[in-house]
């Protein structure tokens, strides 16, 4: 972990300086934080325990539960009713899972074929991917018939100011981007 660290706050940082003109270093673009999150439609407490513990198995970290606070008549939904699990990671857990994002569970992924920044670019800070099937997380695998029916992970990387071609080259040196130019 620590090496994977070392990789992206010094030669990163480096590749970026020589690639891109900046005037101070505090503008270089790097990696915040990773939101993990999984909605659910139905508000079973099986699904909702199960999804908990899974993210707190890939994380190691704690996870949050975020419910409606107001009841929405229009659309038949009553306040406390449970809608997401969320887990927020910062520092040395953000780039241990970035880690294993990158070398473990993203290359057993099937339908994962790179990046495409141009449809998962949903602001000016960050990129969303969406995992359909936990279960190829390595932690998940020898519980299959607890976590075969989770629903799907969106992982939000979210990055200080960047442009789109910064991200671009971010993520080229990562092996993740789609594209063949920046």
């Amino acid at each position: 972990m620590k090496n994977f660290e070392y990789f992206i706050k010094n030669n990163c940082k480096y590749d970026i300086i020589n690639k891109f003109y900046y005037n101070t270093l505090n503008k270089l673009p790097k990696v915040s934080k990773i939101c993990l999150n999984i909605k659910l439609q139905d508000s079973q407490m099986f699904t909702f325990i199960t999804s908990l513990i899974a993210l707190e198995l890939v994380t190691s970290q704690k996870s949050t539960i975020s419910s409606f606070k107001k009841p929405k008549l229009r659309l038949n939904i009553k306040d406390g009713i449970l809608t997401s699990c969320m887990v927020t990671l910062r520092k040395h857990l953000m780039y241990s899972f970035l880690k294993k994002l990158i070398y473990e569970i993203l290359p057993q992924s099937q339908e994962f074929n790179g990046i495409n920044l141009k449809s998962s670019y949903t602001s000016s800070r960050s990129v969303t991917l969406k995992l359909n099937q936990m279960i190829d997380i390595s932690e998940l695998e020898p519980h299959f018939l607890l976590f075969k029916n989770l629903p799907c992970l969106n992982i939000t990387i979210v990055m200080n100011d960047s442009k789109m071609f910064e991200l671009n080259y971010i993520f080229k040196v990562f092996k993740l981007s789609k594209s063949k130019h920046w």
